[in-house]
């Protein structure tokens, strides 16, 4: 999750790295569903729905998106992610 949140910290001007990590994310998400961790996933697809990587300009949901971001790392940290 680290490392996500680092990507999007560097993706926030970098259409490729935008991209990345929309692309992770989604992927991320996918396997918290599998596993049935719907607090987190739902949390992923918050993040996910203002997450639209864009070529020209700068991203104008970005802040949102790392407050997300934020917290699915705190509910991870609480251990309140328990899979249902």
């Amino acid at each position: 999750m680290e490392e996500l949140c680092d990507l999007h910290g560097d993706a926030i001007c970098d259409f490729r790295k935008c991209e990345n990590f929309n692309n992770r994310l989604s992927s991320l998400l996918l396997r918290f569903e599998e596993m049935e961790c719907y607090r987190i996933s739902d949390r992923m697809m918050d993040a996910l729905m203002y997450c639209r990587p864009k070529t020209v300009t700068h991203c104008e949901d970005a802040y949102y998106v790392k407050g997300v971001l934020e917290r699915i790392k705190g509910i991870i940290r609480e251990g309140n992610s328990k899979c249902e």
